[in-house]
């Protein structure tokens, strides 16, 4: 079917290239997910690491982190994330939407569980 009907894998790279290159890129399982990048990369004849991904732990520590101040520790924000992450559950298996969809969840309630902290002060 992708033989088919699919595109061309360096036009999927380059178009990711694209629209990705210079912005923060996210993912739960980053060396799962960044394996899988790193051989449509270079199927496409393009450098393995042109695009990296980063634990999306990082963007919600950055988010408590921008919401709660440097009137909070690192342990203080990390402990909330943390516990944001472990009032959600178990991720689900390993599936594309439903990991994105949980880790858009999580990042809004980080957001929103630190903008409280912090507005408690």
């Amino acid at each position: 079917m992708l033989r088919a009907e699919g595109l061309p894998v360096a036009f999927v790279a380059e178009e990711m290239i694209r629209e990705l290159a210079g912005h923060r890129l996210y993912a739960s399982a980053p060396s799962w997910d960044g394996k899988w990048l790193s051989v449509l990369l270079r199927a496409a004849g393009l450098p393995r690491h042109a695009l990296r991904l980063k634990r999306s732990d990082e963007a919600f520590l950055d988010a408590a982190r921008r919401k709660m101040g440097d009137r909070f520790s690192d342990q203080e924000i990390s402990d909330l994330v943390l516990g944001v992450i472990g009032a959600t559950g178990p991720p689900p298996v390993h599936r594309a939407l439903p990991d994105a969809c949980l880790e858009l969840d999580r990042l809004r309630m980080v957001t929103k569980a630190a903008a409280e902290r912090a507005g408690s002060l």
